[in-house]
């Protein structure tokens, strides 16, 4: 399982900007989906860029457990989005934090299954605004975040059985393809769907 802590700054910023304009990722993101050569799990080149579609299936039924919500899933996308006031202009909104975990699992298409690695990967999962409530309040804790402005929790889960798209690099071991991040470019994971088609 792996957390990613992403500070606020302009790549927040527009991360959030996208996730408030219709809770899609981040265009790069979106780009490197589209552009990334697709293959079948049969097909997939050692040691290559490559884009898979197919149905997300738990790997000897583990899964974790969503900090906002609860519920169970394969990866999890939490954020922490501010707003403060800013006297001279609009209010100044940003994202305070990004924390994304996940644990192995297979994806499956026609051709067979593939491992997918989440460690260090990018998910760009489809995202929903979280009421405030007590995981909310352990989860802004867990950041100690005491600044002013109002807090906004999204959070976005990759269930067993959603279609997805995934983006990274293709290693097969023995027989076994699996798909994970490079010391260079993380993994993509998006159950958005409009990308995983």
């Amino acid at each position: 399982m792996v957390i990613e802590l992403v500070t606020a700054g302009a790549v927040g910023y527009f991360v959030y900007w996208a996730v408030q304009r219709g809770r899609s990722p981040a265009l790069p993101t979106v780009r490197r989906i589209r552009t990334t050569p697709r293959f079948t799990v049969a097909t997939v080149p050692e040691v290559t860029q490559a884009r898979l579609v197919g149905i997300a299936r738990a790997l000897d039924e583990k899964s974790i457990e969503a900090p906002l919500t609860g519920r169970p899933c394969l990866c999890y996308v939490a954020q922490m989005v501010v707003t403060e006031p800013n006297v001279d202009t609009q209010p100044d909104t940003y994202e305070l934090n990004r924390e994304v975990q996940g644990v192995r699992f297979e994806l499956v298409d026609d051709s067979g299954a593939a491992i997918i690695d989440p460690e260090a990967a990018d998910a760009a999962l489809a995202m929903t605004k979280v009421p405030e409530c007590d995981r909310t309040t352990t989860f802004r804790d867990r950041y100690k975040f005491g600044g002013r402005g109002v807090l906004t929790f999204y959070e976005g889960i990759l269930e067993p059985h959603q279609r997805i798209a995934v983006a990274g690099f293709g290693l097969r071991e023995g027989s076994r393809l699996t798909m994970r991040s490079s010391p260079h470019l993380p993994l993509v994971i998006t159950n958005v769907s409009k990308l995983a088609r």
